[in-house]
């Protein structure tokens, strides 16, 4: 057991808020054992990341696995396998590896590896019966992530980065309020070794040179830059829920049985809220999300508010239509009815 230090004892604070948040959306009592397989890459932030939870576990009933992606694509992968071995057995944790086979010459390396390690993350989680997954990402990868989402023209999804307890999908993010600035000196204090990955120094990633050059810039302008992009990404998240909750009251209470979307005071509402059910609408009618661009939503949005009988065709076979009154969506010669449920 380490002695305790302030930087310790804030740390942990960080990583049971999120594993209460965490509970409570899993409805799992504080007293009950929380399965959690502990994503341990080697680096500073999953080492760091381990040695906190493994201080916590027994009070706070947490039923530890640490797991190894070795994606196979450096020289030095199987140096790294064994040291996060070594830890998981210093520790007394529960380990499991494993190896993915994905090929250097083959296009799209760095997605097939994000995907690979995805899936075989979360085979090790249904393998030991654990209700999360534990992933090391911190405030820098925050804003990082918020960062490259703003220069991509991203909505609010997107600039809302991403969530400490994720509500589709069992992962939780216990060092998301942390700067990565801060998980080299928890390992020291910790006692925890780590490992450098020199991909971590490769500005080929638009994601290292924000993280190189433009976080420290901003950070010259005003301090604390990485806590604020975090805030301003739970604001975000914060109004994507408002608004995703006001479309779908929306669209529940427009839908008719006759088939189409009531358009009455359309004009009255946000565009965010808008453009939000007309997107909706569109994709459950077989559209990929992807393709429906901001301008297309636009397009029908002005038409609409217009009035009068207009149409858009679509890809995958589908088309919009409205006669001033109703929205109807039509696939492959058929009219589909917006269901009252969103899906």
């Amino acid at each position: 057991m380490p002695p305790r230090h302030p930087d310790i004892a804030h740390a942990l604070g960080l990583v049971r808020a999120a594993l209460k948040q965490a509970r409570t959306h899993d409805a799992v009592p504080k007293g009950q054992p929380y399965g959690l397989v502990v994503a341990c890459s080697g680096g500073r932030d999953s080492v760091a990341l381990l040695g906190l939870l493994a201080l916590i576990a027994d009070r706070d009933r947490l039923d530890l696995t640490v797991a190894h992606v070795d994606h196979g694509l450096r020289s030095s992968s199987e140096d790294d396998a064994a040291h996060v071995q070594a830890l998981a057995n210093r520790l007394g944790v529960r380990h499991v590896a494993c190896r993915l086979q994905l090929g250097t010459k083959a296009a799209g390396v760095p997605a097939r590896a994000r995907a690979g390690r995805h899936d075989a993350l979360e085979s090790m989680r249904v393998a030991a019966s654990a209700r999360r997954i534990a992933l090391a990402h911190t405030a820098t990868d925050q804003a990082e992530t918020m960062l490259l989402h703003l220069c991509r023209g991203a909505g609010l999804r997107g600039l809302g980065g991403m969530r400490a307890v994720e509500p589709d999908r069992p992962v939780v993010r216990p060092l998301l309020q942390l700067p990565r600035a801060d998980t080299a000196t928890l390992c020291a204090r910790l006692g925890m070794a780590f490992v450098d990955d020199p991909t971590n120094d490769d500005d080929a990633h638009p994601r290292i040179r924000i993280r190189r050059d433009v976080l420290p810039a901003l950070s010259e302008v005003r301090g604390g830059v990485e806590e604020a992009l975090g805030a301003a990404a739970r604001a975000a998240r914060d109004a994507e829920d408002a608004l995703r909750i006001w479309a779908e009251g929306e669209r529940a209470q427009r839908s008719r049985e006759a088939g189409g979307l009531d358009l009455s005071t359309w004009g009255g509402l946000p565009r965010a809220v808008r453009l939000r059910v007309l997107q909706a609408v569109v994709v459950d009618a077989g559209v990929a999300v992807d393709a429906i661009g901001r301008r297309t939503l636009d397009a029908i949005d002005r038409g609409v508010l217009a009035g009068g009988r207009k149409a858009w065709a679509l890809c995958s076979g589908a088309r919009v239509s409205t006669d001033g009154r109703t929205l109807q969506i039509h696939v492959s010669g058929r009219v589909r009815t917006p269901p009252t449920e969103p899906t």
